[in-house]
């Protein structure tokens, strides 16, 4: 049976409203992941015609993508079970075999959905720490900005053991029926939405660090050549 929509219910229990297409769903995934691809071979002709090879930062971007595009493949395998267990969850099956059916293979799409979490952070963090590749020449004149190059990658290395720790939660490791006698109540929830803003925050500051750690007098004076 093709899966229409997605309607599901949320950590305490409450219905979802809006409704996704699969079509829908699969068009928004991969459309992104083409975009990604397109701009990431625009860049690397760009530098192979400027600098007539590819840099460090180059091969971290081409790692990122591969992490990625492994997310979107992960997602596209997935999203059928993710609508079969919706549906399941909507409907509330009282057939005792439906019923550990529908746990288990929402332990399974749990699961998976961890790993993707796992892929697209990693993605994320290799596009920060290519900025930082990117950025390094700009300090080899300047020992003071050196060490603030070394502090901003400490950082970010940091971050990133961070997110995926606050990721790797029982919720997402346990077995589906684990996870459907602890996970659903209100304490869980809360951790999850305090878990997601410790994300956004990290996301946000890192980008900030990796993107504007270098006094813009550095930027003008270095040659294109050099990064």
């Amino acid at each position: 049976m093709e899966p229409s929509a997605i309607h599901g219910r949320d950590v305490v229990g409450n219905m979802v409203a809006p409704s996704i297409p699969y079509n829908t769903l699969m068009g928004f995934i991969w459309s992104g992941t083409c975009l990604s691809l397109v701009t990431i071979l625009l860049r690397l002709a760009f530098r192979i015609k400027l600098l007539r090879r590819l840099r460090l930062d180059d091969y971290l971007v081409i790692a990122s993508f591969v992490f990625y595009l492994g997310s979107t493949i992960l997602w596209a395998v997935l999203a059928r079970t993710l609508y079969v267990v919706a549906q399941g969850w909507n409907t509330t099956p009282t057939d005792p075999a439906a019923i550990f059916e529908l746990f288990n293979n929402a332990g399974t799409l749990l699961h998976a959905i961890l790993a993707t979490y796992w892929l697209t952070w990693t993605s994320l963090w290799l596009v920060k720490i290519a900025f930082m590749v990117f950025f390094y020449p700009l300090g080899r004149h300047a020992p003071l900005q050196r060490y603030l190059w070394w502090t901003v990658l400490v950082c970010i290395v940091a971050a990133y053991c961070v997110t995926v720790g606050l990721t790797t939660d029982d919720c997402l490791t346990a077995s589906g029926l684990d996870i459907a006698q602890k996970c659903i109540g209100e304490a869980k929830f809360n951790r999850q939405y305090f878990t997601s803003r410790v994300h956004l925050a990290t996301d946000i500051s890192t980008d900030l660090l990796s993107q504007f750690h270098v006094p813009p007098f550095a930027r003008h004076s270095t040659d294109i050549s050099d990064i």
